[in-house]
């Protein structure tokens, strides 16, 4: 998966943490699980698994709430996966989801996951 460094996250991330973002992005360059990622994403936010992914894509971030998720030394570092999905009854999702929540996803959790997401859901008024 690619996972962006862009301009707005190196407002936020210091210099000594950049050899913990490089060693992240060259470990996540492996992984293929994004679309299954951002099903995940989506599923979640919306409560249908049948929700088409028009967009995803990863970008460093930070989170308070971890720390070495991804080895020794990235500390707070994290990847938010950006998802927009849509459905033609449920309507179009835009959310943002930490990767280390997605991980940790499980039957019992599923409310706390959603709420450390970003959800933004539009319909289509008649």
């Amino acid at each position: 998966m690619k996972v962006k460094f862009g301009p707005e996250q190196k407002k936020i991330i210091t210099v000594a943490q950049l050899p913990a973002v490089r060693q992240l992005i060259e470990f996540m360059r492996e992984d293929t699980g994004l679309r299954d990622y951002a099903e995940t994403a989506a599923t979640l936010a919306s409560d249908y698994s049948g929700m088409e992914i028009l967009k995803a894509e990863a970008e460093i971030a930070l989170n308070s709430r971890v720390w070495n998720q991804y080895g020794d030394e990235t500390e707070n570092i994290d990847i938010w996966i950006k998802v927009y999905a849509y459905h033609s009854y449920y309507g179009f999702y835009d959310i943002g989801v930490y990767l280390t929540d997605l991980w940790a996803l499980c039957s019992d959790n599923k409310e706390e996951i959603r709420s450390h997401m970003y959800i933004r859901h539009y319909t289509a008024e008649n």
